[in-house]
């Protein structure tokens, strides 16, 4: 399970491995301790992929307690990573008392002294891109471009060309953040080529909204529908219901002033441009998603499909 956990989320199958770690989880198993920390480790990731919160939160603190009774202090430093993103799920839904971000937070400082100390500078840029991520759902889209980018620089020299792409993905949120739109269509679409080619799933639907987002932003509503159409599909068939979490942020909030398709077109509008969005395959959506024009838009509707 722990194996195959990655391979669900990217590739879509998210709804998958929650039945099959519910099913191994009511079995009782009496299993190894290290046995035991990589299975809630992994339980806990899928979880958090479909924005249960509590769930993750319980699988992660178990992974903690069992690591920091282990010792190894590469694989505490990843569950304090992993347990301070639960309490970044509050953040991102705009409810998280200032006690729960200082403890997130803190976890992920206590994090970055670890790795620093083992060396471990691909760690290091995982926890960065953390602490990134707080700033950015706390509406500091400035520091938290800041973080990303150290981020980025740090997961390029380690040859993660998939934790590169993570960074880039978030610095193009960053930017959007401040209204720096043409910048981040940029970044979203470097994030995008990679997500598609690696056939990351979860990656391609977060950033087909940050692509919509900016549709919305430079008067391509019609864009913007499509584009958030397709990302409602993916995410229903995928079971990466974190990027409708990520979503509802800004249609709840209003987070950093940006538009979202919802907030901006009349709903019989947005129904026929969703649709559309939803009815394309994903090489032609992200082939839609990466160009400047309506050339590459959907001829076909969804009852031809």
């Amino acid at each position: 399970a722990f194996a195959l956990w990655r391979f669900w989320q990217q590739r879509g199958y998210l709804n998958e491995a929650r039945g099959r770690f519910e099913s191994i989880a009511a079995l009782g198993l009496d299993l190894e301790r290290l046995d035991q920390a990589r299975f809630a480790e992994a339980f806990g990731g899928v979880a958090y992929w479909q924005s249960d919160r509590p769930t993750a939160t319980v699988w992660y603190e178990d992974a903690l307690a069992i690591w920091q009774e282990l010792g190894d202090q590469r694989e505490i430093a990843n569950a304090l990573f992993n347990r301070a993103f639960a309490d970044s799920m509050v953040a991102m839904a705009g409810k998280a008392a200032p006690d729960t971000l200082d403890a997130g937070r803190a976890m992920l400082l206590e994090a970055l002294d670890l790795y620093r100390a083992l060396g471990d500078q691909g760690g290091e840029a995982n926890i960065l891109w953390g602490l990134g991520t707080f700033s950015y759902f706390t509406a500091d889209a400035a520091t938290a471009e800041d973080w990303f980018r150290r981020s980025v620089e740090l997961h390029r020299a380690a040859g993660d060309r998939t934790m590169e792409a993570w960074s880039t993905h978030m610095i193009a949120k960053s930017l959007i953040g401040q209204r720096r739109f043409d910048e981040a269509r940029d970044c979203a679409r470097h994030a995008l080529k990679h997500f598609n080619e690696a056939g990351d799933i979860s990656g391609v639907t977060l950033v087909l909204d940050e692509l919509a987002q900016v549709a919305v932003a430079v008067g391509e509503t019609t864009r913007g529908g499509r584009l958030w159409g397709a990302a409602r599909h993916l995410q229903s068939i995928s079971g990466a219901t974190l990027a409708d979490y990520v979503s509802q942020n800004f249609d709840l909030f209003d987070l950093f002033g940006v538009q979202t398709p919802p907030m901006v077109m009349a709903a019989d509008d947005l129904a026929r441009s969703a649709a559309e969005g939803a009815a394309m395959g994903l090489d032609e959506v992200v082939a839609y998603a990466l160009t400047s024009d309506d050339a590459a838009r959907p001829t076909t509707h969804p009852e031809d499909r």
